[in-house]
């Protein structure tokens, strides 16, 4: 269940690989901007034309990495059918051997600031996709309980995307990111999460 573990642990973990929940209408737009269905077990998204550049771009530029990654914040959110208020950002989670691949390959710059007294991460990477700025996290970490802890969720939830995989944590998952974080948006997010 715990989707953050004390910083640098080198032993590898089984991560669980859970089911799409059921299909729902997203609370806040209608069915001709966004809608769900059910397609062999898997959460198929139609395309918002908000996110449809921008996403076809991202599943393109992750299939160059070679390990696990996950859409984070507001926009797992709204992936997974939930109203995530304003959303100003495409944030990934993916491994710092990945960003170090991106880099050389892509030619993309680490642009990592320190972070806050929040959150912090070893690799931050803005590729340019579409409209909506993306942000691409490695060595991402949480201040919570006095220590600095590596955020690596437990579950990876398949959204397909025009053909493509796109994976989100679970809703356990993320709402313990959210917690974790602790800012008035992300328990406002929380909050939707709950509301159905």
């Amino acid at each position: 269940m715990a989707s953050l573990s004390p910083e640098k642990q080198n032993q590898p973990r089984q991560r669980a690989v859970t089911s799409p929940p059921p299909v729902r209408q997203h609370p806040a737009i209608g069915p001709s901007e966004l809608a769900f269905c059910d397609v062999h077990g898997q959460k198929h998204c139609v395309p918002h034309s908000k996110f449809d550049q921008t996403l076809k771009r991202l599943v393109s530029l992750l299939t160059e990495t070679q390990d696990l990654w996950w859409i984070l914040g507001s926009a797992a959110v709204y992936l997974k059918g939930y109203d995530p208020g304003d959303i100003g950002d495409i944030d990934v989670l993916l491994s710092q051997a990945d960003a170090q691949r991106l880099i050389s390959d892509q030619g993309l710059d680490n642009l990592r600031d320190g972070g806050t007294d929040r959150y912090r991460s070893a690799y931050v990477l803005k590729p340019s996709l579409g409209d909506l700025p993306v942000e691409l996290l490695a060595g991402y970490e949480i201040f919570h309980d006095q220590a600095w802890r590596s955020v690596s969720p437990l579950s990876r939830v398949c959204i397909s995307y025009q053909g493509a995989g796109l994976f989100v944590p679970s809703d356990q998952d993320l709402i313990s990111i959210f917690t974790q974080l602790g800012r008035s948006k992300d328990f406002d997010r929380i909050r939707a999460m709950q509301r159905r």
